[in-house]
């Protein structure tokens, strides 16, 4: 894999964000890494300073699984801005 800037990831992330579906616009690290064809180690690694910088949040929030059992999920989503609201 050949290495990623910043800004192509973020562009990436927010593609992949934008065509989901879940109604907050967050996403799994599972469904990133699906989504972005990477492993989801790489998808921690690259996620991690686009938190810090507070460019992604990472919410918290409940989800039923596919049996229909409540889990508790740390999904991801871009950052909303002051400019934005």
């Amino acid at each position: 894999m050949t290495k990623m800037t910043e800004a192509e990831l973020l562009e990436q992330v927010a593609q992949a964000l934008e065509l989901t579906e879940a109604e907050d616009g967050a996403m799994t690290v599972l469904d990133l890494a699906d989504s972005l064809n990477m492993g989801l180690d790489a998808v921690r690694k690259r996620l991690r300073p686009l938190i810090q910088n507070g460019t992604i949040e990472v919410i918290r929030t409940q989800r039923k699984n596919l049996s229909g059992i409540v889990q508790h999920r740390r999904l991801y989503k871009l950052a909303k801005h002051e400019e934005e609201s």
